[in-house]
Parts: structure tokens; sequence; C-alpha cells
């Protein structure tokens, strides 16, 4: 629950830099991580 309230409370304080800051962040992921998202998958090939 505190991560969730701090986000929050990043975003009220500076909507634009935290929006941001998790878009970079999800680029990041799924760039160099490799990471993807399984949302509206069918889990096939």
């Amino acid at each position: 629950m505190a991560p969730e309230m701090r986000d929050l409370d990043a975003w009220e304080k500076a909507p634009l830099r935290t929006d941001l800051r998790y878009f970079w962040r999800a680029v990041f992921n799924i760039v160099i991580k490799g990471t993807k998202s399984n949302q509206g998958t069918s889990g096939a090939p």
C-alpha cells in the first residue's frame, strides 16, 4: 500500500513528470529486459 501512496503523491505534485517516468520505465523494460504484457492474449503462439 505504501508504494501506491508514494506514486499517487508524486503524481499529485508533478503529473507530467510522473507519467513520463513510468513511460520510460516501461520502454526500458520492454527494450532492454524483453518484458511483455500478457493482457488480452489467447495463449496461442
